[in-house]
């Protein structure tokens, strides 16, 4: 199939999941269907709930591009070997005659993944495919053009890890704690051994 063929099969594709039954259309062009609704006399957010939104990306073929839960997202770059790299396919307005490029066309370096519990200072440049820990701190300024490991500091151009914030068995007790992944009112309860300088009282929960 070459690259217009797939565009049409795109363009196909789409067309008859839109007339399937359930099916609803976004302003934007997505469209959506609601697979199952929760109980009315079940548990509701409030305006301090954390949501999670689940979701998986498939081309028309069926193969799985992206999960929220876990797989190997498709991270898509400029094309370079054109004479220019703007992606008209992408952000070009009026211009629906651009084709896509296919993923072998591309220059791909994975996903950019930054991790929970991250402090990223001002005007840092983040390259792709690079993974920032979970704990990490990035100082001002900084180009990060490879990982940056849990907990650790870092700073530069290029960014370096200029110490770690705990030892190692402390960064893999906070590692299997996860306490980004507690409710808030367990968090509200917990802000003091969270915040303070006293790590014996987030040992001791």
């Amino acid at each position: 199939m070459n690259k217009r063929e797939y565009a049409q099969a795109n363009k196909d594709w789409l067309f008859a999941k839109a007339q399937e039954e359930g099916v609803k259309p976004l302003p934007k062009g997505i469209y959506y269907k609601v697979l199952a609704e929760g109980k009315a006399d079940g548990k509701h957010p409030t305006p301090r709930s954390i949501v999670s939104a689940h979701y998986t990306g498939r081309t028309i073929d069926g193969k799985q591009f992206d999960s929220s839960r876990g797989g190997a997202p498709l991270a898509i770059n400029h094309r370079m070997d054109g004479v220019t790299t703007y992606p008209f396919y992408v952000i070009g307005g009026d211009w629906g005659s651009a084709i896509a490029p296919v993923k072998d066309e591309l220059p791909l370096k994975g996903d950019t993944v930054v991790g929970n519990d991250v402090w990223i200072g001002q005007h840092v440049t983040i390259m792709p495919g690079v993974h920032i820990c979970d704990g990490a701190i990035i100082g001002a300024n900084s180009v990060v053009t490879s990982d940056i490991p849990p907990y650790a500091v870092a700073v530069g151009n290029p960014c370096r890890v200029v110490r770690m914030r705990f030892d190692d068995e402390f960064i893999a007790f906070l590692l299997q704690l996860k306490w980004w992944d507690w409710d808030i009112e367990k968090i509200e309860r917990n802000f003091k051994a969270l915040s303070n300088g006293d790590l014996s009282l987030i040992r001791n929960l």
